[in-house]
């Protein structure tokens, strides 16, 4: 959904100190015409939607109300196995509970009172996925809370390929002669060939 951002504000004018007669006058204080102007909420807003990173926020309720690109592409991805774990299609997202993709819902909310100034750090398993992400809360400018936002990612291909990086130098270490060296030319390990 798009949102119209406010018509831009004109300056308004300022008093300046009174002249040597006693004069008062004033100067307009306009935007300068080399610095366009511009919505910060809507250019935040534009940031999130862009970020090439899971991002949800949810509201004081724990319902999830946004859902950037990047995460519901990759909600996309996993589909299937979100649906098998929790019943739930990319598609429904928004409005849903966070508890739905939680067992111990007591247990989420003892997380989130917790969480004052440390992001809180998460890592949980669906099926043969493997999910990693932060949980942060979001206050406004008079500190009061007004939901959390949490950046997560898939890590399943990474530990996969680590896994096969591993495998790949076991083998390298068992056919063939390996010496790790120090810069200052110290030798660090050897394989027994």
């Amino acid at each position: 959904t798009s949102r119209s951002s406010p018509a831009p504000r004109k300056a308004a004018a300022t008093p300046s100190s009174t002249g040597s007669r006693g004069t008062r006058r004033s100067r307009a204080t306009t935007a300068s015409s080399k610095a366009p102007s511009f919505d910060l909420q809507a250019l935040a807003g534009e940031a999130l939607r862009v970020m090439q990173a899971n991002v949800m926020i949810c509201n004081l309720n724990l319902e999830i109300v946004y859902v950037n690109e990047c995460a519901v592409q990759t909600f996309e991805r996993i589909a299937d196995d979100v649906q098998q774990a929790f019943h739930v299609k990319p598609s429904q997202l928004i409005g849903l509970s966070i508890h739905t993709f939680h067992k111990d819902t007591r247990h989420v909310e003892r997380v989130l009172a917790a969480m004052r100034v440390q992001p809180h750090r998460f890592e949980f398993s669906i099926g043969k996925l493997s999910i990693e992400g932060r949980a942060v809360r979001l206050c406004d400018t008079r500190g009061q809370l007004q939901g959390y936002l949490v950046v997560w990612e898939d890590l399943t291909q990474r530990r996969r390929q680590d896994q096969e990086a591993a495998g790949m130098n076991a083998a390298i270490r068992r056919s063939q002669a390996v010496i790790e060296f120090a810069m200052d030319g110290t030798i660090l390990d050897a394989n027994e060939i």
